[in-house]
C-alpha cells in the first residue's frame, strides 16, 4: 500500500565494524526475490512500535544471528529519502555503526536461508562487491 504524501517509514541500515577496523557485509540467498546474490549490510524496515534501534539490533539478529550489544552501536547517519532514482520512496534511513567481535551465524539467523555468505571487509574496498 502507497504511503500518503507527506508519510514516511523508518529503515535501519547496520554496519558491524571488528577490530581490525573491516565492516561485515553479507550476501542475499540466491532465492530472494529481490536482488538475490546482492552483497550488502544487514537492515530493513523497522515495525510499528519499534525505535530505530530496537529495529537494527532486530534486523541483524534475524538476518546473520547475531545479538549486538546496544551500548556498542550509534547512528552515523540519519537521512530523508523521498525519491530514490525518480521513484517515490518515503524513507527515513538510520544507518547504525556496531562494534563487535566474532562471526555471524547464519545457522542461527532467525530468517533462515535469507543470507547465503558473509565476508569482513576493508572500507575502501566495499566499493567492488556491490
Amino acid at each position: 500500500m502507497p504511503l500518503a504524501p507527506g508519510d514516511f517509514h523508518l529503515c535501519v541500515h547496520v554496519w558491524i565494524r571488528n577490530a581490525k577496523g573491516q565492516l561485515l557485509i553479507a550476501q542475499r540467498a540466491e532465492n530472494r526475490k529481490n536482488n538475490p546474490l546482492k552483497w550488502e549490510c544487514p537492515g530493513g524496515h523497522v515495525i510499528a512500535g519499534e525505535s530505530s534501534l530496537v529495529g537494527a539490533l532486530r534486523e541483524v539478529r534475524e538476518e546473520i544471528g547475531v545479538n549486538l550489544d546496544p551500548a556498542k552501536g550509534r547512528v552515523v547517519l540519519s537521512q530523508i529519502r523521498e525519491k530514490m532514482n525518480g521513484k517515490a520512496l518515503q524513507d527515513i534511513l538510520d544507518v547504525w555503526l556496531f562494534d563487535y567481535e566474532g562471526e555471524p551465524h547464519l545457522d542461527l539467523a532467525e530468517c533462515g536461508g535469507f543470507r547465503k555468505n558473509f565476508q569482513f571487509q576493508k572500507r575502501e574496498g566495499l566499493c567492488s562487491w556491490s
